[in-house]
């Protein structure tokens, strides 16, 4: 026991060691005059008696090394986290020192994490921030809404924030704090007030298969493709905002019908295309030969609402079959018709009116983090739990620290026994069957100590 008490009291005072394993140490202390007394006794027990209390004694130590143990798995993801932040080429003293920041600020803010999941979006954002302070500037916000989309979505939503931000980075506004608040601020109120719709991968989706469609989107154009990322999932939406701008800006080649069904509705300016193919049967399009077209650049639901729409319905006389027919001629494209039927339909207009009227209640993302670690009984419970790991992970990490070497040392006589044993199959054999042998004439101790000398 001495062994262990020697262990536990060098452990805990080694430099930068959490404040609460100072209190475990001064408990120690305490306890020295209790085990020298324990151990003078012992020298003065008899055979028997020291036979007895050995017994009890390696009981007791095993117990406590098998607390230990677990106590500084606590810190192994901690220590994960710091290494990996030292690979990304963060030097160990700044890894300690966000570590230090996350204990005196950053659990207070937001109680609903950990010293290794802060270390961990920090990891992440400077990724997409490119510099560390500015990933630190922002892991606590990212924190929060990660802990306030899992709550709306009723599952682990780990790296939400992040996903939104990726997004924003295809967007090319990653390094503008302003248009980076902006986004993630609506993107969260979309994702909370939708109710389950919506999610951050739907978004980061959108932004890989939107392409120019995406990059261009326009403040006032990302309600209502965040309602048909809602509708159509994140890949079918993207898709299909990317296609349409293409017909918005006349990338595609169009057949002699299109252009005809085009012109009909007053949407093509026949003066700015070119006939070309065989025959001249197609025409391609010079800038602004669709009606609408530069003004409307990034705002495509603003487009279809106000030009697309009303041009091809009056040209319909209102009719809605011949409107259908005329917008089957324009938009042969699947995914182009359909977001013209989603941004133009009064009863797909009055959707998006009502998810983004939803939207716009929603609280501040400060404020609803408040609410939801004071008020709201899971924000309470995972707060506790999360400091309490916190607290666990800070003592463990040492304990494991000093624990390594003994592990590292441990794994080489494995990885040699594995070898031996390997090698001589014959001889790990006999030893079964002697083992065997003294289990059956309950000699077990034998066996033990057998074992014992072995290894």
């Amino acid at each position: 026991m001495s062994i262990l008490y020697e262990m536990a009291t060098k452990i805990s005072m080694m430099n930068a060691i959490s404040p609460v394993l100072h209190v475990i140490r001064e408990d120690m202390f305490k306890l020295s005059g209790g085990i020298r007394n324990l151990e003078n006794s012992f020298e003065k027990m008899g055979a028997a008696g020291k036979a007895a209390f050995s017994a009890l004694g390696a009981a007791a130590g095993t117990a406590v090394v098998v607390g230990l143990t677990k106590l500084a798995d606590k810190g192994t993801e901690l220590l994960n986290q710091q290494d990996k932040l030292q690979r990304s080429g963060v030097v160990l003293n700044d890894v300690l020192k966000l570590q230090a920041d996350y204990f005196e600020r950053v659990a207070k803010a937001v109680p609903t994490s950990t010293a290794s999941e802060y270390l961990k979006t920090v990891n992440e954002l400077r990724s997409v921030t490119g510099s560390q302070a500015a990933a630190a500037a922002l892991a606590p916000r990212a924190m929060m809404a990660d802990a306030l989309i899992s709550n709306a979505l009723g599952s682990d939503q780990s790296g939400a924030y992040y996903k939104l931000l990726r997004s924003a980075e295809m967007k090319g506004i990653s390094t503008d704090p302003k248009k980076l608040q902006q986004l993630t601020d609506q993107a969260f109120s979309y994702i909370t007030a939708f109710g389950g719709k919506l999610t951050p991968q739907d978004f980061q989706t959108f932004a890989k298969t939107g392409g120019t469609a995406w990059m261009n989107l326009k403040p006032e154009a990302f309600g209502p493709a965040a309602v048909a990322m809602a509708d159509l999932g994140g890949f079918r939406a993207g898709t299909a905002m990317q296609t349409l701008q293409q017909l918005q800006q006349g990338t595609m080649t169009l057949s002699k019908q299109q252009a005809a069904a085009l012109e009909k509705a007053g949407l093509l300016d026949m003066s700015k295309t070119t006939k070309t193919g065989f025959g001249g049967g197609k025409l391609q399009l010079q800038p602004g030969a669709i009606l609408g077209s530069l003004e409307y650049m990034g705002d495509l639901p603003g487009w279809v609402k106000e030009i697309v729409y009303p041009h091809m319905m009056k040209a319909a006389g209102g009719d809605e079959a011949l409107y259908q027919n005329m917008l089957g001629k324009e938009a042969p494209n699947r995914n182009a018709a359909k977001m013209i039927q989603m941004f133009g339909d009064k009863g797909f207009r009055d959707q998006i009116a009502k998810d983004l009227g939803l939207a716009g209640q929603v609280k501040p993302l400060e404020q609803a983090y408040q609410d939801f670690t004071t008020r709201n009984p899971v924000g309470v419970k995972k707060a506790f739990s999360d400091q309490f790991e916190s607290m666990l992970s800070a003592i463990g990490a040492p304990l494991m620290l000093a624990a390594m070497p003994v592990m590292k040392n441990l794994t080489s006589m494995f990885t040699s026994i594995g070898s031996l044993a390997n090698s001589n199959p014959e001889l790990i054999q006999s030893l079964g069957k002697l083992f065997a042998q003294l289990g059956a004439i309950g000699i077990g101790a034998g066996a033990g100590s057998l074992i014992g000398l072995l290894f």
